[in-house]
C-alpha cells in the first residue's frame, strides 16, 4: 500500500463499504483483509452470495423452529402459557440483527467501471460496469455517514471544491 493512499470504510444495512484509491469493496466485516481474495461482481460473485444468504436465513429458520418446537412440547406437557411460547420467536431476532450483515454482498467494483451515483430514497444506487463490461447496479441501503458528494470525492480525490464554481484540478 503506498503512503499517500487512503482507505476508507462506511457501514450500510448489510454490511460495510470500504473505499481505496482503486476499488469500492463491499464487505460483511468491514476488515481490509477480506478484501484481498474479492472479485467483480458476476453471475458467480452473486450465486455464491445468494447460497451463503439461503444457507444463513436456513439456519435461523430451522433454529427458531427447534426452539418453538422444544417449548411447544415443554408447554403441553406441563400446561405452561403458551404466551411465553409465542414469545420464543421473538428471542432470534437479536441473533438475526448480529447475522445481518452476512447477508449483504461481497464483490468489489473497480473506480474505473463506475458510471454514476444517485441517492435513491434512504441510500446510495452506484451504476457500474461488472466483470462482463454490463451495465450493473447495486442498492446501498442505510448507509452511515457517507452521501452521493462524499462518496464522488473518495473516487476522485483530486476534485476539490473551494469555493462555489470553483474546482481545483
Amino acid at each position: 500500500m503506498d503512503a499517500e493512499q487512503k482507505r476508507y470504510y462506511y457501514k450500510y444495512e448489510y454490511g460495510y463499504i470500504n473505499i481505496d484509491s482503486r476499488n469500492i469493496y463491499l464487505t460483511n466485516s468491514g476488515n481490509w483483509t477480506e478484501t484481498s481474495d474479492m472479485q467483480e461482481k458476476s453471475p458467480g460473485t452473486v450465486r455464491r452470495s445468494n447460497r451463503r444468504k439461503w444457507w444463513i436465513l436456513s439456519y435461523l429458520v430451522i433454529g427458531s423452529g427447534l426452539i418453538v418446537l422444544f417449548h411447544l412440547m415443554r408447554v403441553i406437557g406441563s400446561g405452561e402459557s403458551l404466551v411465553f411460547m409465542a414469545l420464543v420467536p421473538l428471542s432470534c431476532l437479536p441473533l438475526y440483527r448480529y447475522m445481518r450483515n452476512e447477508l449483504g454482498q461481497r464483490f468489489l467494483i473497480p473506480i474505473k467501471k463506475v458510471i454514476s451515483i444517485e441517492e435513491v430514497d434512504n441510500g446510495l444506487r452506484i451504476h457500474f460496469r461488472n466483470e462482463a463490461m454490463e451495465e450493473d447496479s447495486v442498492y446501498l441501503e442505510h448507509p452511515r455517514g457517507l452521501d452521493k458528494e462524499l462518496l464522488e470525492h473518495r473516487i476522485n480525490p483530486k476534485k476539490i471544491e473551494i469555493a462555489p464554481d470553483v474546482f481545483i484540478i
